[in-house]
């Protein structure tokens, strides 16, 4: 399992298996050597041309992003879509409901799949790209009662910035969590829906250790209920 737990290392490492240097690099994607160099050192944590890049290194855009899923671009109508049968990648990482999850390495693996029907793929998800939904598990109570630890959540890895009020799943100093993301004014509230949680803030100035890496989108209760 590969270590490249930033983007900087992810690119890094990207660019030396594409045998790009930070001139080459930057004039395909038509931007500055300099521009390249930020991203290389860490000062860049967003960058606007990421999926440029990512399409002339080879690389899934969402992996070198967030570090979720395969280095490998995907085939949506192969890997992702086939006889009518839509494939969702289980992934092997937990998002946190408690204090946060360590993230240990930035490779992610798929460790299953699971089937739907195209119909009713489209009718929960409606126009999403079937390539960029994912199921991870929850680990933790902080957002109980709407997740509960062990639960399924889809999450929509193509949502990398905040999009409006919501759960989103994030890497806030190299931890992985599931939280409820709000803006109000210049910061943004970070809160459990577990009440015997605290919520807490991230400030303007402190945003540039926030990395989104998915939206949530539905969840999947994973308890077990005893009948008779």
């Amino acid at each position: 399992m590969n270590h490249y737990l930033t983007l900087a290392e992810r690119l890094q490492n990207s660019m030396v298996k594409a045998d790009l240097s930070q001139q080459k690099l930057a004039e395909k994607v038509n931007i500055s050597q300099q521009a390249i160099g930020k991203m290389l050192i860490g000062e860049t944590r967003n960058p606007r041309n990421l999926v440029e890049i990512a399409n002339v290194l080879g690389v899934n855009p969402v992996w070198l992003k967030t570090g979720i899923g395969s280095p490998e671009v995907l085939n949506s109508s192969q890997d992702s879509f086939e006889n009518g049968v839509i494939r969702v990648s289980v992934l092997d990482i937990y998002a946190s409901a408690g204090d946060g999850e360590l993230i240990t390495s930035d490779f992610v693996e798929e460790i299953t799949t699971i089937s739907y029907k195209q119909e009713y793929f489209q009718q929960i998800f409606n126009s999403a790209n079937a390539e960029f939904i994912k199921l991870i598990n929850v680990k933790g109570d902080s957002m109980s009662p709407t997740f509960e630890s062990g639960d399924l959540v889809f999450v929509d890895t193509s949502i990398n910035r905040f999009d409006g009020d919501g759960v989103y799943i994030f890497n806030y100093n190299n931890e992985l969590r599931i939280k409820r993301l709000q803006r109000t004014g210049e910061q943004l509230l970070v809160i459990s829906d577990n009440s015997l949680y605290r919520e807490w803030s991230i400030t303007k100035e402190d945003e540039y250790k926030l990395v989104i890496c998915a939206k949530v989108l539905y969840s999947q209760s994973q308890k077990l209920k005893k009948f008779g």
